[in-house]
């Protein structure tokens, strides 16, 4: 059974975004300066992104000189498609970016392969990744720009290296992905079973539990890919709108 990958580039963004944000939150264990106070707070407070950015541009003035402020201002902007301006930001920033150097590197990153520089994308996330090996944002947006060349191996490589340095549900969902295509259905099945013992509320994603699932079916352990099924739908109301989702309900059903 074959899987269209094509969901991965729907959610890079989305992914990125919750890592960077869980690497600033680690960062921030010191002092805060009070522009990071009022960044956190706008994020806080604004439920939607276009709301944050543009409360996050009212702030720009005064606290463009921030690293967290502009970190978090060019994150936002890339989130709404805005890459050249999240570039410009992210440039502007790093010369003198201590504590978020990273994260605005990873931001780099993520814009240069939103303006489809893949290749000057690719080259500064291998040479920041040696710069800062312990930064497995680094080694995802590697596996995620190999998944996008559908190189496989390489993505399971670079997958693997940041759940070594961060054990994150995320990451085990993808490799999850990464194994499924790979046909490695017993290691795709334990990737998502292992991410949702980390965190039962990923169960409501369909990144990774799909592979999962379509593994299960195939390997005919088919009482088990019913019940995590039955979770998944529990967790997401709209998973009929999601089609490999909808189909291997279908085959289930039979």
């Amino acid at each position: 059974m074959q899987l269209d990958t094509g969901y991965l580039k729907q959610g890079m963004l989305a992914t990125v975004m919750a890592l960077h944000l869980a690497g600033g939150a680690r960062a921030a264990d010191g002092l805060a300066s009070p522009c990071e106070l009022r960044t956190r707070g706008i994020v806080a407070t604004e439920a939607s992104t276009d709301g944050q950015v543009a409360a996050l541009g009212r702030l720009s003035n005064e606290c463009q000189s921030d690293e967290f402020f502009a970190s978090t201002h060019a994150f936002r902007l890339s989130m709404l498609g805005r890459f050249e301006e999240s570039l410009r930001l992210a440039e502007k920033a790093l010369p003198s970016a201590q504590r978020y150097r990273d994260n605005l590197r990873a931001t780099l990153i993520s814009n240069k392969a939103g303006l489809g520089r893949s290749d000057e994308a690719y080259s500064d996330a291998i040479r920041f990744a040696k710069e800062s090996p312990r930064f497995a944002s680094f080694r995802f947006l590697l596996a995620r720009m190999d998944a996008d060349r559908k190189q496989w191996a390489s993505a399971q490589a670079h997958i693997t290296e940041a759940i070594a340095i961060d054990r994150d549900p995320t990451y085990l969902m993808l490799r999850a992905t990464f194994r499924y295509q790979q046909k490695d259905l017993q290691g795709t099945v334990a990737d998502v079973h292992e991410a949702l013992l980390l965190d039962p509320a990923r169960v409501a994603s369909p990144g990774g539990l799909i592979e999962g699932l379509y593994a299960l079916v195939i390997l005919g352990r088919t009482d088990e890919a019913k019940e995590l099924l039955v979770r998944h739908k529990k967790a997401n109301p709209q998973w009929q709108h999601f089609e490999p989702m909808a189909r291997i309900a279908r085959e289930l059903e039979r």
